[in-house]
């Protein structure tokens, strides 16, 4: 089968590589679309916090979004058939240790993160996955499955926060992960939705999808605008995706006291400054969100019923044998680049 294979630092390229077979416990799944995620960039350059601490290894292939069918189930698969349209977590634990008998496997000491480290992922034909790890998508098309991973880190991140009903919310930054959080925020009963971006096209976007006031980052003051649509309160909840520090700043100063915080973006080791007097004086949470542990089957009911739509985060498709202009495009970016799916 073809597979895109990491070898090393920036070495990215189309091989012929044996075709995977199931194990006990496992489905192989012939895979029908992969999202790029920033998540894949990192890797490529060994800029990942795995890569960097010297826990990953090359050659690996990328692909943590993704979706496939059943075409053949190992022994002691009960809960699917062939021909079902699935996807699979991208955190996979020993399902031995403390926390993953606790329900915290994406925390596992010994996890391994599919196409991410030490366990190859979907920018391939075939993919094998944990039969534990995996959910069916019935009712969802390919590309909406493949959506079910980004999706569902937008929803664990408001579980994160405590979002709930009448909240007033923030969420800072408007690539694909931010503007799902804004419509996981919205089902989780959110009130005054906030959203920042950099580029007018995504805060466009970010308003049809949910937002009640949008900001663009580089032109206002976000701060100031928070304050004024809360009335000077301050939000209940304030989500980077973003990535950006500054981002993080903002949210600490447009907090309403016990207010909460929730950090959702990669960062690469960068300090953070920001005063801490005003964590004392509000008594504000500030929590991080990784993975998305249980959210799977709500996310898939939330794309199923149309609550959460998934298909305008999507600016571009390309097929598996473009990857060189596919991967190109989202290092680069822009203010119309959002998620890129390839297919097989």
């Amino acid at each position: 089968m073809q597979a895109l294979r990491i070898s090393g630092l920036g070495k990215l390229a189309l091989e012929e590589v044996p075709r995977p077979e199931p194990g006990a416990g496992e489905v192989l799944v012939e895979v029908q679309a992969a999202g790029i995620c920033g998540t894949d960039i990192e890797v490529l350059h060994g800029n990942h916090t795995a890569y960097l601490r010297g826990i990953a290894r090359y050659p690996i292939t990328p692909g943590h979004e993704w979706s496939g069918i059943v075409r053949e189930i190992g022994a002691e698969v009960t809960r699917f058939a062939v021909g079902d349209l699935v996807t699979g977590e991208t955190g996979i634990g020993c399902l031995k240790c403390k926390l993953c008998l606790t329900g915290k496997h994406n925390l596992c000491r010994n996890v391994v993160e599919t196409g991410i480290f030490n366990r190859d992922g979907g920018m391939r034909e075939w993919h094998v996955q944990p039969e534990t790890f995996t959910h069916g998508c019935p009712g969802l098309t390919p590309e909406q499955a493949a959506l079910v991973e980004p999706a569902s880190v937008a929803v664990h991140a408001c579980k994160q926060g405590k979002v709930g009903v009448a909240d007033s919310v923030a969420v800072l930054g408007c690539g694909p992960i931010g503007l799902l959080t804004i419509q996981a925020a919205r089902i989780a009963g959110a009130r005054n939705i906030l959203a920042t971006s950099r580029s007018e096209p995504k805060l466009k976007l970010a308003e049809e999808l949910g937002a009640d006031r949008v900001v663009n980052a580089a032109k206002e003051d976000v701060v100031g605008a928070a304050m004024e649509m809360s009335k000077g309160e301050g939000f209940d909840v304030s989500i980077d995706c973003s990535g950006s520090l500054d981002a993080v700043g903002q949210a600490f100063d447009m907090a309403a006291p016990r207010g909460r915080i929730v950090i959702a973006a990669a960062y690469r080791g960068e300090p953070f400054t920001h005063g801490i007097d005003g964590i004392i004086g509000r008594e504000l949470t500030i929590v991080g969100s990784c993975g998305s542990p249980h959210a799977w089957p709500e996310t898939i009911d939330m794309i199923r019923r149309g609550q959460m739509k998934v298909e305008p985060v999507v600016s571009h498709r390309f097929a598996l044998s473009e990857y060189a202009e596919a991967f190109a495009l989202a290092e680069k970016g822009g203010p119309n680049v959002l998620k890129i799916l390839m297919r097989p």
